[in-house]
């Protein structure tokens, strides 16, 4: 069905995929107005009868009213206008519908970009436009209101005063333009003139109402008396960009929409994926939606009780803002004036990088959210502050690439925009290119699409070329270490951010972690099991994925992947407690074990959920088959090349069986007798013909 949108905010606008339509004369006109302020619902006839005529309805009201739709609606695109129940329903998108979602969204300067005269002005004498329009216009002023008090904070505007003037003076009664008039005045250096227009409202108040004005603006003349500013601007403690922001601008607009609908808002993601840079972006973007903006940088903190003192500093009621680490803690009243002070302001509290102090965190967020119904908190960190209500923003890596992508296909990639703009800073002769492409996106995908590694490799190349970052991967934690020098020590080398994270961890959870990370292609709660995650592995996969050591993959059996820097991490700490050998040869007992239970399956009824299950774990038992062949144990090699001969046959994935056969064959030893016939469909290499190379295949 062609699209319909139909604008109410001026004069009537009908339009079909951009094509204007005349919907005819003034009551056509006032059917659309009428239907379309119900736009999607069923209006009954009677209903129109009444609001297209009033007191003057016609002698057949009905068949009137039939007339009108029935003109109507050979004007309209079919579909648009029909009957339904005993009345008519319009399909139609509205201006006035859009501009209510957006103005409670706080878009404010977006709402009102709507607006191209009165509302309903076409219809402004018929008996249901005047309460409709006033509504309407009632919204409109608030959305004036709140995109000025933006202006007002920013201060970067100081024209809009005499335009403060011109509200005061259409609109005496709303203290909202008169509290911005003076705030707007006295923020730009004129409190003389705040004074006086202060007293021009009361006087006005006196004498034609007889009342005072409201506690607030009253509140805001004595702070003008005592030459206080007329607002905080505490969002200017925002830290200034050095760098252009890449890869998450949907990722703001998602989180400034889950702010709308939530009070806390936990953006959650590994260490080096961007949280921080994201969450105060997003905190930028809102500053029009919110009287304050406060952030409060918990990394530094290293106790919890230096949390609220940390906050207090944020919002600017800590008289000394640098913390005194001599201090026995927060003082009781510390929390009751933090309390106070976010009480009956509309704002945002950024608390960035709470995981080393989640429990804490948690409970001072919840006070805040308890006795502070205006604000909202949007927190970063590892792990969920798990308070009812919370909504959880996980942080997937930038986007990348897909194999045999052209130069400019690969750009429109967050993960590689990110690589070429930073490493324009450092070379900048750099550009991607048919030559540069491939190496850049193997940097990409092995780092995971995390931020933080993607701008460490893209600092290499103040000495090394594209290929030779690529190259040396395999020694990313000493590769990977040029981060500025004024970030905090966890942040500067790749190293230093995943050690953050282990240490965050219960050394339960560290040890399963790391044994973890012999699993290139995933791990479900059976096989963390066979490497010895023993009995509460469900609990420590629930609680490592938590923490964003695992990104849970949900089907028909949960699996969860880890990143591929935690696991080179972790694979080293396996072989630093001189325990990688024995979880290897775990891995490899559980996968032939595996491979023995569904490669027989490939030849009856179950092949196709055999054929699921094996490709499940393809990149672990390519794992299983290396480790085997590496470690010269010729039997386990033997069976499972000899085993999954078959799948690869049906997968017709020949050269992947031939070069392992031929690995095989390489070992020292003989095969059992079970691995001396050749899968079917396999090729046997041509220069090895004996009945042991067909043993081996």
């Amino acid at each position: 069905m062609t699209h319909v949108q139909v604008d109410l905010l001026g004069p009537l606008r009908v339009r079909a995929d951009d094509r204007e339509i005349d919907v005819g004369g003034p009551r056509n006109r006032a059917l659309v107005v009428r239907l379309a302020l119900d736009a999607g619902r069923r209006v009954p006839a009677a209903t129109l009868i009444a609001d297209l005529w009033g007191a003057d309805v016609p002698v057949d009201a009905s068949n009137a009213l039939q007339s009108i739709v029935s003109r109507t609606r050979r004007r309209l695109p079919a579909g648009s206008l029909d009957s339904a129940a005993g009345g008519y329903v319009l399909r139609c998108d509205v201006d006035a519908s859009e501009f209510e979602q957006l103005a409670a969204a706080g878009r404010a300067e977006e709402a009102l970009a709507l607006w191209r005269g009165d509302a309903l002005s076409d219809v402004s004498g018929l008996p249901f436009a005047p309460a409709a329009a006033s509504r309407l216009e009632e919204l409109r002023l608030s959305a004036v209101e709140s995109s000025l008090a933006a202006r007002v904070r920013r201060g970067d505007d100081p024209g809009f005063v005499a335009e403060l003037a011109e509200l005061t003076a259409a609109h005496p009664y709303r203290d909202g333009f008169w509290r911005l008039r003076l705030t707007a005045l006295a923020d730009g250096g004129r409190s003389s003139e705040a004074l006086t227009v202060y007293e021009e409202l009361r006087s006005m108040l006196a004498d034609e109402l007889g009342a005072d004005p409201a506690p607030d603006l009253q509140e805001l003349h004595l702070a003008i008396l005592r030459g206080e500013s007329g607002s905080r601007h505490s969002h200017r403690t925002l830290p200034s960009a050095l760098t252009s922001f890449v890869g998450r601008e949907g990722a703001i607009d998602e989180l400034e929409a889950a702010l709308a609908d939530h009070r806390l808002v936990t953006i959650l993601g590994p260490g080096g994926a961007g949280k921080t840079r994201l969450a105060v972006e997003t905190a930028r973007a809102s500053l029009d939606r919110f009287e304050d903006v406060w952030l409060a940088e918990l990394a530094p903190v290293t106790g919890g009780e230096d949390v609220v003192h940390t906050i207090l500093a944020g919002i600017g009621q800590l008289e000394v803002a640098v913390l005194d680490r001599g201090t026995a803690g927060a003082r009781p009243d510390d929390r009751a004036r933090l309390l106070e002070a976010v009480r009956d302001v509309e704002g945002l509290l950024l608390l960035d990088n709470c995981e080393h102090l989640v429990d804490e965190v948690a409970r001072i967020a919840e006070d805040v959210l308890a006795h502070a119904p205006r604000v909202r908190i949007l927190a970063t960190s590892r792990e969920p502050l798990r308070i009812i209500g919370e909504f959880e923003y996980q942080l997937g890596p930038l986007a990348m690439p897909a194999d045999h992508s052209s130069v400019e296909e690969a750009m429109q990639h967050s993960a590689v925009q990110l690589f070429v703009a930073r490493a324009q800073t450092v070379d900048q002769s750099f550009v991607l290119s048919a030559a540069t492409l491939p190496a850049v996106r193997e940097i990409c995908i092995r780092l995971d699409g995390q931020p933080l590694a993607i701008e460490l490799a893209a600092a290499r190349l103040r000495t090394l070329t594209a290929g030779q970052v690529a190259a040396r991967l395999s020694d990313r934690f000493r590769l990977l270490t040029g981060g500025s020098r004024t970030a905090l020590p966890r942040h500067r080398t790749l190293r230093a951010v995943v050690e953050w994270s282990w240490d965050l961890l219960e050394k339960a959870e560290r040890d399963l972690a790391e044994r973890l990370a012999v699993f290139p292609g995933g791990v479900t709660v059976e096989s963390a099991r066979a490497i010895g995650g023993g009995p509460d592995t469900d609990e420590l996969l629930e609680s490592l994925a938590d923490k964003s050591l695992l990104v849970p993959i949900r089907g028909s059996t949960t699996r969860f992947r880890m990143l591929e820097t935690l696991r080179e991490y972790g694979v080293e700490r396996l072989v630093e407690r001189a325990e990688a050998r024995s979880v290897r040869e775990a891995h490899l007992s559980y996968f032939r074990s595996y491979v023995e239970r569904y490669a027989p399956q490939l030849r009856d009824s179950r092949q196709l959920a055999a054929i699921a299950a094996l490709d499940a774990e393809r990149g672990n038992l390519t794992a299983a088959i290396r480790y085997a062949v590496d470690s010269q144990d010729r039997a386990s090699a033997a069976r499972l090349v000899a085993l999954l001969g078959w799948y690869w046959s049906i997968r017709n994935q020949h050269v992947e069986a031939s070069t392992w056969a031929e690995a095989v064959l390489g070992l020292a030893g003989e095969a059992d007798a079970d691995e001396r016939v050749l899968p079917a469909g396999t090729p046997a290499h041509p220069r090895r013909r004996s009945p042991r190379c067909r043993g081996a295949g």
